[in-house]
Formats: structure tokens, C-alpha cells, sequence
């Protein structure tokens, strides 16, 4: 890898599996949201006269933001809470959690000889966890929405 000049490039990182968002699971999760709309709003919106980019932009991509916001933000907790990669493949830019590991590993068989505390390591936790419930707290109406989204007369 360091011969092929991607060995400590962050530009790599968009090709590492959680970062990519419609791979795998996160695909099948957005095929579902797509195929869970009914043909019934497209139909309408064809007697209405609105064309297929109309139908599209304004009535299909409106009803699966829920889903998109829901996929990025465990994306998100994905990519912030990994350390693995970080400590294989770029060692000279570390994040949050990967500090955090470090500062862990310190501990070792006897707490304390190395004078850090498991209290310490937990009051990381937190302080790694914030940005990722900020997010959460932030965007929990929009998630929510998708259970109460309808517009069909019965």
C-alpha cells in the first residue's frame, strides 16, 4: 500500500465500507424506502400532468428524507466511533476515537501505575459521545417523521 501511495491518505477514506452510504445494507434500506412508496402518489401526480422529474423531486425524494437522514446519522456513529482504521491506516491523523483508544491502552493490567483512572477513560467516553447525541437530539423529529408520514384516502 505505501508503494501504491494510499498507505496515511484521508481521501481513502470515502472508499472504507461505513463511510459509504449506499453499500450493502444501507443500499437495501433505501430499495425498501423506495419500493414502500406507493404507486398510487405517482399516479396522481401523471393525471395532474407533472412529468417524471417533477414526480421525482417533489413527491419521491421528499418521502425518503427520513430515511437518508436516518442512514447518514448511522453512518455518522459509524465513521466517529472507529478506531480500527485509524490505527492501520492513518497513523499520523488520528480522531476522537482513536485517542481515546490510545488513552485506554494506557490502563493495562494495573490501573493506576500509569497514573490514568478508569474514571478518566469513562469521562472520555462521554466527551466522545457528545457530537454523535448533539446529532441524534438534533435530527430525532425528522426520524420520527417517517412513522407518521401519509397522504392516500382510503
Amino acid at each position: 500500500y505505501i508503494k501504491w501511495g494510499i498507505y496515511d491518505k484521508l481521501y481513502i477514506t470515502s472508499l472504507i465500507p461505513p463511510a459509504t452510504a449506499f453499500s450493502g445494507t444501507y443500499f437495501l434500506i433505501l430499495y425498501g424506502a423506495f419500493k414502500a412508496i406507493p404507486h398510487t402518489y405517482t399516479e396522481a401526480a401523471e393525471l395532474d400532468g407533472a412529468n417524471g422529474y417533477t414526480i421525482m423531486f417533489r413527491i419521491i425524494i421528499p418521502m425518503v428524507i427520513p430515511t437518508c437522514a436516518t442512514l447518514f446519522l448511522l453512518s455518522f456513529i459509524s465513521c466517529w466511533n472507529t478506531y480500527e482504521s485509524f490505527l492501520v491506516w492513518y497513523p499520523s491523523s488520528p480522531n476522537m476515537a482513536y485517542g481515546l483508544y490510545r488513552f485506554q491502552s494506557g490502563i493495562g493490567a494495573t490501573a493506576g501505575a500509569t497514573g490514568i483512572e478508569e474514571t478518566d477513560v469513562f469521562a472520555g467516553y462521554v466527551i466522545v459521545m457528545i457530537p454523535s447525541m448533539i446529532l441524534y437530539l438534533s435530527s430525532q423529529k425528522l426520524i420520527r417523521s417517517k412513522f407518521t408520514i401519509g397522504g392516500l384516502k382510503g
